[in-house]
């Protein structure tokens, strides 16, 4: 009998962890999406750099959740903007951004529930900052 009741519950686990994980990530989509309920949200995240130097710098992007594993190299130009669109599914990212003879910067980052949400990498010769951009026309 207890090796019955033990394979339940391991049974009904699953279950449990789905049910968390989806709440959670009804929780953490807040962000943008409310209103009429007849919005939807984006497939796929895009990322956006901005270089605020007076020089070209090699950036390093990497974002990885338990399902995905991304890193990509960018060449930006001094004081430019560049946008990888469509590049991540929807979700939830530890996102870590590197650039040559600036640094390392590493965040929690997760989707807003906008129409358009970025990914968003400004760095200037003090540092960099890592957060996301969001619209919803």
């Amino acid at each position: 009998m207890t090796s019955a009741k033990t394979n339940s519950m391991s049974r009904s686990s699953p279950s449990r962890r789905k049910f968390l994980l989806s709440t959670v990530g009804v929780l953490a989509t807040g962000g943008c999406l409310e209103g009429t309920g007849t919005e939807t949200r984006p497939d796929a995240v895009g990322i956006q750099i901005d270089n605020n130097t007076s020089a070209s710098r090699q950036v390093t992007v990497s974002a990885t959740n338990s399902e995905v594993e991304f890193e990509k190299e960018y060449e930006v130009p001094a004081g430019e903007r560049i946008v990888d669109e469509g590049v991540l599914p929807t979700g939830m990212y530890e996102v870590v951004v590197e650039v040559e003879g600036v640094g390392k910067e590493t965040e929690e980052w997760y989707m807003n529930g906008c129409k358009t949400n970025n990914i968003i990498a400004m760095f200037s010769e003090n540092g960099i900052s890592i957060g996301a951009t969001c619209y919803d026309d």
